[in-house]
């Protein structure tokens, strides 16, 4: 089961159902947005964003598949573009980000369908703060827009108790 949360409605689907249904908090306007019919195509997960449903499939069709695959439907138009890069992850400013194969971080631009590498680094983990990113890799912590990229915490000071208690 996956759900996704709007400013009006909840989008979800239940157990191996290839369905996403719709419904306002309100308990109304009970939809079903998108059966997913394509012979082969399966979701494991997707996201709401600008009136599309951005998935992650497998394509059961081809033999011996099992690599997840990107794809957006057009909720409007009903229609449904396949990509060879890209996967769901966090979405900010129109872009979604998220972590390769690799643990690098890239993202995917909602309108443009671009993709661009961010970080070469190994990333651990990542989330947004302010106008940032936040970003960590193995040994260290940092913070990343277009105009820096500051380290602002090494793991060898995550031992250090003293540390925490002289930031300013």
């Amino acid at each position: 089961s996956y759900f996704y949360f709007t400013k009006d409605y909840i989008y979800f689907s239940q157990n191996d159902e290839q369905i996403i249904y719709q419904i306002d908090y309100a308990g109304q306007n009970f939809n079903v947005v998108l059966k997913v019919d394509i012979d082969g195509l399966e979701f494991h997960d997707f996201v709401v964003y600008q009136d599309k449903i951005w998935l992650n499939y497998t394509d059961n069709s081809i033999p011996d598949e099992t690599k997840q695959k990107f794809c957006v439907y057009d909720i409007q138009t009903q229609k449904w573009i396949k990509f060879d890069r890209g996967s769901l992850g966090k979405i900010n400013n129109g872009w979604i980000y998220y972590l390769d194969d690799a643990h690098q971080l890239y993202r995917f631009h909602c309108k443009s369908y671009c993709v661009e590498l961010v970080c070469e680094k190994k990333i651990e983990a990542f989330d947004f703060y302010d106008s940032y990113i936040l970003y960590l890799t193995e040994d260290s912590l940092y913070r990343f827009n277009t105009t820096e990229n500051t380290k602002i915490l090494l793991a060898s000071q995550l031992g250090d108790s003293n540390y925490f208690w002289n930031i300013q």
